[in-house]
Parts: structure tokens; C-alpha cells; sequence
């Protein structure tokens, strides 16, 4: 994508137009940073999961679907 990468990490932030991150290994933490637009990747202890509504998912399904082609995208 010729952008920076920073993956597999627990703890994002965005300020200033960076990327701020903390990776955890065995052995050591390492604090990464990135100037934006950068590609992130982020493992399961990054957050609390956020768990659809009911509301939410029966308004989900009444959203239409717009379905493209090769042709669509020019």
C-alpha cells in the first residue's frame, strides 16, 4: 500500500496526525508510532467488545444491500 504499518497491537490512540501504539511481547512492551495514513492492526486485548442491540440488528435488516460488479467500478 506504500503506507506505514504498525500491527498486533493492544493500546491505540490518533493525536497530531500519528498513530500511537503499544505492543506487548513476552519479554518486553514496545511504544510504536506512525505518521498517517498508516495500516494498524490491533489483537483481542485492545478493547471491550461492543455487542449489537436488538434495536440495532432489526434495523440492520431492513437496510438494502447494494451489490456492485467489475463494470460498476469502472
Amino acid at each position: 500500500l506504500g503506507v506505514p504499518q504498525v500491527t498486533l497491537l493492544s493500546e491505540v490512540s490518533v493525536t497530531d496526525g500519528k498513530v500511537n501504539g503499544r505492543r506487548d511481547g513476552d519479554t518486553a512492551t514496545e511504544h510504536l508510532e506512525a505518521a498517517l495514513p498508516a495500516a494498524i492492526s490491533v489483537t483481542d486485548q485492545s478493547g471491550e467488545a461492543r455487542y449489537p442491540s436488538f434495536k440495532g440488528i432489526m434495523a440492520a435488516k431492513k437496510k438494502p444491500v447494494e451489490s456492485l460488479d467489475l463494470d460498476d467500478l469502472d
